[in-house]
């Protein structure tokens, strides 16, 4: 004899129950059995929410005490390099100018130009160091021109070849923009320092009144339940990272191996409003 159980409004499964000697089931037993069902369905729901909240609590907890490791080594990186490279290039140039008194003529331009270029490796430094904490073409130009000019500079540095087919997009949110750019900048980080990839595909669409981006490389790939287990015993930020942004956005993600070598980050933002028309 069965009976569905249901959770909300949906039909989830079914109830059976047998008797081990032959009998016929009374309409009594049926009524005992739909009652056991009735109560099947929330306890079912309620375990199934008590641990979605236990596992949500725990990426929480690792996300943290990686996030409090990260910024201590995101702040040690960036006085590594004031201190050692600014700092040398700058102290140089403070040093020739106190000499360029003494020195003659026929020195100076040849200094002079010393100086200069030891002044535009500073900028240059300067400017890096900012890009990479806040890349300015995503505030001036817009979540485009910044994937577009991100995937430039890591095919540059790592060698592969990059492929992006992007939507014309509709007026996006700002935190909207920055939580697609920042899933895509940690998923290319991830494949220039690890897939050894020859071809990237960046594909940004608008299905259905939502942002739909995929990152997908024919790399070395990896064990995606190892990595995500890593996460969860906060080894690694990456993968909760992402995760956590595009929840925050309403979102969905997910990271895949592909079949044929490589992986590949999807993650879905749902466009407040829906689609311009």
């Amino acid at each position: 004899m069965g009976a569905p159980f249901r959770i909300a409004d949906r039909v989830a499964g079914v109830v059976f129950v047998s008797s081990r000697t032959p009998r016929k089931f009374t309409e009594e037993d049926l009524r005992l059995l739909l009652l056991a069902a009735d109560r099947v369905g929330p306890a079912i729901e309620r375990g199934r929410l008590i641990g979605s909240i236990r596992s949500g609590a725990e990426r929480q907890r690792a996300l943290s005490r990686r996030l409090l490791t990260v910024q201590e080594d995101e702040r040690r990186r960036i006085a590594v390099e004031l201190h050692d490279e600014l700092g040398q290039i700058l102290t140089a140039v403070k040093i020739n100018l106190e000499t360029l008194e003494k020195t003659p003529d026929s020195q100076r331009l040849a200094s002079l130009a010393s100086m200069i270029t030891g002044v535009d490796d500073a900028l240059q430094r300067v400017k890096d160091m900012a890009l990479d904490l806040r890349p300015s073409v995503l505030d001036d130009l817009g979540l485009e021109a910044a994937l577009r000019w991100f995937t430039d500079r890591c095919a540059q540095r790592a060698g592969f070849a990059a492929h992006l087919s992007i939507d014309a997009l509709p007026p996006l949110e700002a935190n909207l923009q920055t939580a697609c750019f920042r899933v895509t900048q940690e998923a290319l980080t991830n494949v220039e320092r690890h897939a050894r990839a020859q071809h990237v595909w960046i594909d940004l669409h608008v299905l259905d009144a939502a942002l739909e981006l995929s990152v997908r490389d024919d790399g070395a790939g990896f064990d995606v339940a190892a990595a995500r287990a890593r996460a969860l015993g906060g080894s690694s930020v990456g993968i909760l990272g992402m995760h956590e942004r595009v929840a925050l956005s309403g979102g969905e993600y997910d990271i895949v191996r592909v079949p044929s070598g490589g992986t590949e980050v999807r993650a879905r933002f749902p466009l407040t409003g829906g689609v311009p028309k």
